[in-house]
């Protein structure tokens, strides 16, 4: 199909999704080495297990050796444990001319699988040195939004132009060529001590930027998808957990204020409902003040917290905060300390947004590089918010040791 690198084979769908109804097969004790949720906390090994985690999207967009061995080498140097990143990219149409990954591709609706050297190899290199490392993975299978793998590139191509993106979460030829791809990723990695879990979706929501959703679509029917989804990856794989990875959007009846749509289930979202399900083994939550309007950002962020972690111990299940920015230097320097104090010391994971991939060769790559002031993305040059990130490594793995 003009591109030397890829290997592309029919993705067929793997037969009917499993219902949320239809017990799944009880799981036998887990391997050495995989995390498990025990109450509030993660477990490994016989002890409790807390990390300070990264976002980063884009390891499995590098090219060559060097360049994965030199991003875990910064990930461990601020004592990451757990990194979060796409299980997910995909094209259609014209196959790309640059050296892009991407592990889908959507022809005339219909969807390939690239198991070559810029596809899933590259997947698998990040596991590889995942393991190098001694850092494990959480593996996303879609974004809600349009950036590498969107749900509206199913919908469209399945559904047609005129989709709704709630279409993805009903629509009965979605949902199977979803599984399909689903259903490879997780029986490629099920035995890999390296995956801490796997992520449904990138902050699944009822819409994104355009198109809307259906006027009958509810957080039920969100939740009912989640639970199926959830269902269907526990029958692959019993030994892993598995997370929603959304905003931790609340559904509660409260006043109209500026804030509503994060707690009305405006959004789709049902951050208690997924906490309920017995296949969603933890809660995600994300945080940006800023971007959702929310003031005095500061005092907003700490009370999104307290309210995640009211929820935590409220369903008793692990809570992750997943991820956290705000715009500037100046604020991240002033605001991070508040809210990373209040989450480590209640919370069992703690993930801000996001790894820079500046000061290190992506020759090759298709990586973005944002300027100092282009991006609010960390890296050693950001000497006192790298610093702070560091500290906090430290922190929690000298409190939480694994040996």
């Amino acid at each position: 199909m003009g591109d030397s690198k890829a290997a592309l084979v029919p993705l067929l769908p793997v037969g009917a999704g499993i219902p949320s109804t239809q017990a799944t097969t009880p799981p036998t004790t887990p391997p050495a080495g995989f995390v498990t949720a025990r109450g509030t906390e993660f477990w490994l090994d016989g002890r409790p297990y807390r990390f300070a985690g990264m976002n980063a999207y884009w390891i499995p967009q590098l090219v060559h050796e060097s360049q994965y061995d030199a991003a875990f080498q910064r990930l461990k140097d601020i004592g990451v444990r757990v990194l979060r990143t796409w299980a997910f990219s995909m094209v259609e149409g014209e196959l790309p001319t640059t050296n892009l990954t991407y592990f889908q591709y959507w022809k005339d609706g219909e969807q390939f699988l690239n198991v070559g050297a810029n596809g899933l190899a590259r997947l698998d290199t990040t596991v590889k040195y995942a393991a190098k490392y001694g850092i494990k993975l959480i593996m996303v299978f879609v974004n809600n939004w349009e950036h590498y793998g969107a749900m509206d590139v199913y919908t469209s191509n399945l559904v047609g132009k005129d989709a709704c993106h709630s279409d993805f979460y009903t629509n009965a030829k979605v949902i199977a060529a979803f599984e399909a791809y689903v259903h490879h990723i997780v029986t490629r990695y099920k035995d890999s001590a390296s995956i801490f879990a796997w992520e449904l979706t990138n902050e699944a929501r009822a819409t994104a930027t355009e198109p809307l959703k259906r006027l009958d679509f509810t957080p039920d029917d969100l939740t009912r998808w989640v639970a199926d989804r959830a269902a269907f990856i526990k029958c692959l794989d019993p030994h892993h957990m598995v997370a929603v990875g959304d905003e931790g959007f609340f559904n509660w009846d409260r006043p109209k204020t500026k804030a509503e749509y994060v707690y009305s289930g405006e959004s789709g979202g049902d951050f208690d409902a997924y906490l309920k399900l017995d296949n969603i083994d933890f809660g995600t939550f994300h945080m940006y003040p800023e971007t959702w309007g929310m003031t005095p950002e500061l005092e907003w962020g700490k009370q999104w917290i307290q309210e995640h972690i009211d929820s935590m111990n409220r369903h008793g299940k692990p809570v992750v905060f997943e991820e956290f920015n705000i715009d500037g230097y100046d604020k991240q320097t002033t605001m991070f300390p508040a809210w990373i104090e209040l989450a480590e010391e209640q919370l069992p994971g703690i993930m801000p947004w996001g790894l820079a991939a500046n000061d290190m060769d992506i020759s090759d790559t298709t990586v973005w590089l944002g300027s100092y002031d282009e991006t609010n993305d960390f890296w050693p040059g950001k000497d006192l918010v790298w610093a702070m990130l560091q500290q906090m490594g430290k922190r929690i793995n000298e409190k939480w040791p694994l040996e």
